[in-house]
């Protein structure tokens, strides 16, 4: 304790000297320090984690904090230093623990501080970076706001300086809500994933459809081509032709529709509506699903080579989660293009769905579903928008804005 104004005032060590390298009564601040690490302990003991304790203290307090908490051999969640200095700043390489190389540190200082001195913070921090700290004025966060809820944000700190001086008369910070940064990023991420797992189910059925169809007609052509070369006459082995014909042809069309699935091929032949077209028909044919198909407003120019392929696979995914989930009758397309907008609907007439309930089991059910719709869209300016309800049908529909290069 010390006399101050002639009252006792407690103190976590002696002043030793004036000067900033021998000021702390050393012996003083390792007793302190032990003390403080004791207390630690005893809240890790109480099931409180040493990364969920940020030590915290002003002046001498600032001192003993960043002292025991750069020695503290596990990992803080942050020491936070106001109008201090490092203590035994010398020493700190070879004392501080590795646990705590890399936590957080922040250092605020008085600039009329007539004790501690600011050009004593401002030593202090560069030997936290000589020492291998490094410097950081913006970090990410959590703050709870009024009413309790936790809201990620960035608080950027920088020194607030005269024109044409180098002295530091105050400090700026800002702070940002990222909550929606952190989401999208979030966002992004999950559709990476589910793009990768999509892009590995793609695979895999093309596969299943190589070896269950194109390969068992190919087998097919095989064991025919041998049935020929036993046969006895050339009527037979002219009957067995014409089947074989017919396997191969079947054969030619199977391999053309995986082909499409890969990459519309007929988009760079003869454009969208031709393609948006036959994939319609295709998929009524394989699925014994009425469609009615209608196509405006695309005749008379040639859309972005994007904007088709965009537009074809948003119409690919419609019509799969039709066949996939909708247990639809009939289907009503309509593609429509005026000066400065393409609109793709996609209406069926099938079970429904709580948009709300179910967008989230779309995203996940092994395509890319309506999430990644919307994603595709917006990658072009556009968006994406879900109407249904159980037992009522869905309605799909798409905007995107026509750029002209």
């Amino acid at each position: 304790r010390f006399m101050a104004n002639q009252l006792a005032t407690a103190h976590w060590y002696d002043i030793s000297a004036a000067d900033l390298n021998n000021r702390a009564d050393i012996a003083g601040v390792q007793q302190s320090a032990r003390q403080v690490a004791a207390l630690m302990d005893r809240e890790k003991q109480r099931g409180i984690l040493p990364t969920r304790i940020v030590l915290a203290g002003f002046s001498q307090g600032g001192a003993i904090a960043l002292y025991a908490g750069l020695r503290y051999p596990e990992r803080l969640a942050g020491i936070i230093a106001l109008s201090t200095y490092l203590v035994a700043a010398d020493g700190l390489a070879a004392e501080a623990s590795e646990a705590n190389r890399g936590t957080p540190i922040f250092m605020g200082h008085g600039m009329a501080d007539p004790v501690v001195r600011f050009e004593w913070g401002e030593a202090s921090r560069q030997a936290l970076v000589a020492a291998g700290h490094r410097e950081n004025r913006r970090a990410d966060t959590t703050f709870r706001a009024e009413g309790g809820a936790l809201v990620r944000v960035s608080v950027s700190i920088a020194p607030l300086q005269l024109e044409g001086s180098g002295d530091v008369i105050g400090v700026i910070g800002v702070v940002t809500d990222i909550s929606e940064r952190e989401r999208a990023e979030e966002l992004r991420n999950r559709l990476i994933q589910q793009a990768v797992t999509a892009q590995e189910e793609e695979r895999r059925r093309i596969a299943r459809e190589l070896h269950d169809e194109a390969g068992q007609s190919l087998t097919a052509l095989l064991v025919g081509l041998r049935t020929i070369e036993e046969s006895r006459t050339i009527t037979e082995a002219a009957e067995l032709a014409q089947r074989l014909r017919a396997i191969a042809a079947q054969t030619l069309d199977e391999v053309g529709r995986l082909s499409r699935g890969l990459h519309p091929g007929i988009l760079d032949e003869v454009g969208l509506p031709a393609a948006v077209t036959r994939h319609v028909q295709e998929f009524a044919q394989r699925h014994g699903v009425a469609v009615d198909l209608r196509i405006e407003g695309l005749d008379s120019e040639v859309l972005p080579p994007a904007l088709q392929a965009t537009v074809y696979r948003v119409l690919q995914e419609a019509l799969t989660n039709v066949a996939k989930h909708a247990g639809a009758r009939s289907v009503r397309v309509l593609l429509v293009r005026d000066k400065a907008t393409v609109v793709l609907r996609v209406q069926d007439d099938g079970a429904g769905f709580d948009p709300a309930a179910g967008a989230e089991l779309a995203v996940g059910d092994r395509h890319l579903g309506l999430q990644v719709m919307r994603e595709r869209a917006a990658l072009l300016g556009g968006s994406v928008k879900v109407e249904s309800r159980p037992g009522a049908g869905t309605m799909i529909t798409a905007h995107f804005p026509v750029r002209r290069a």
